[in-house]
């Protein structure tokens, strides 16, 4: 069951912030245990609390802010005007209001994103459905990141819809292709933004189906454009249908290859990708998937250059 590889994840993934960005003129005090405790609670009550219309919870809204944050360095800036961070602003709102209202001074701005993170991941495993074994993987949380000073000035790159996300990740945030194929695990919460549409059947529950979707020879995936998205998305003709993206499919196959017929059940006829072997035990394990996924997002929350504290 890997449990060696589980348990010799990397510690952190460095990535240099550029002095010019960050802000320099607020100094933050020790975070002191029942801060933390007390930041946590309110940023639980917002997750269990708050959906988006009506049916998500804010699970994968934090997420998926956490990851955005950190790409480029984890350092409180999310321009809402980067075509890329569409939606977050429905999560990033509520979080900078309660920041302003309760949380400053006790972190910066970059720690109470990435502590949104956290928690969010938390409270998510703790959901899932894996009785008598570990869902949550040990979470620590270090606090020290520093804040930019003009977040509408940064529009940072990300992996695009129709593109193979692995090598961004791996340089952006030093991973191996297991860790980032736990890492797309993460899509099994929430919806698609642009579609509004969820990965998988159940969005709420952090498990292994995306991966068993993706692999599933009984589903025949099939890519074609829809009306009014610039994306081609890949969707079978199951009742209450699921979507990938081309980006998704790059972890078990070559779809880019542009074999013929590729584009139509791609299990059967694409080559299987370099991460297609990791995909398999996330399918087989569904603890697995679900403590190595949970560790990647911590492990993403963690990419800052100035540690002070762990709790």
């Amino acid at each position: 069951m890997l449990p060696a590889l589980l348990l010799l994840l990397p510690f952190l993934c460095h990535k240099t912030v550029a002095q010019s960005t960050e802000q320099p003129s607020v100094q933050f005090e020790p975070l002191k245990q029942s801060d933390f405790i007390k930041a946590q609670a309110y940023l639980k009550w917002l997750i269990n609390n708050r959906t988006e219309n009506g049916t998500t919870s804010f699970n994968a809204g934090f997420i998926r802010l956490a990851f955005h944050d950190c790409v480029g360095g984890c350092d409180g800036c999310l321009n809402i005007r980067n075509p890329s961070n569409a939606g977050l602003n429905f999560y990033k709102t509520p979080l900078d209001l309660m920041y302003k209202e309760f949380i400053f001074p006790m972190m910066s701005r970059a720690d109470w994103y990435a502590l949104a993170g956290y928690t969010a991941v938390e409270v998510a495993a703790k959901q899932t459905s894996c009785t008598g074994r570990v869902c949550v993987p040990p979470m620590n949380f270090k606090w020290g990141r520093k804040d930019c000073l003009n977040e509408s000035r940064l529009f940072r790159q990300f992996p695009g819809s129709n593109s193979d996300p692995r090598e961004t990740i791996r340089r952006t945030f030093r991973m191996n292709l297991l860790e980032i194929t736990a890492l797309m695990g993460a899509h099994t919460l929430g919806k698609n933004h642009g579609l509004g549409i969820s990965w998988v059947k159940n969005e709420t529950s952090f498990d292994n189906q995306y991966y068993k979707d993706m692999i599933n020879s009984t589903l025949a995936w099939r890519k074609g454009a829809r009306p009014g998205v610039d994306i081609n998305i890949w969707s079978h003709g199951k009742t209450g249908s699921n979507v990938m993206l081309t980006s998704d499919f790059f972890m078990g196959f070559d779809v880019g290859t542009g074999f013929i017929g590729c584009n139509n059940n791609p299990i059967a006829n694409c080559d299987k990708s370099s991460t297609f072997s990791a995909v398999r035990p996330c399918f087989v394990f569904q603890v697995i998937l679900t403590f190595h996924s949970a560790s990647m997002i911590v492990l993403i929350g963690n990419n800052f250059s100035y540690i002070r504290v762990t709790l």
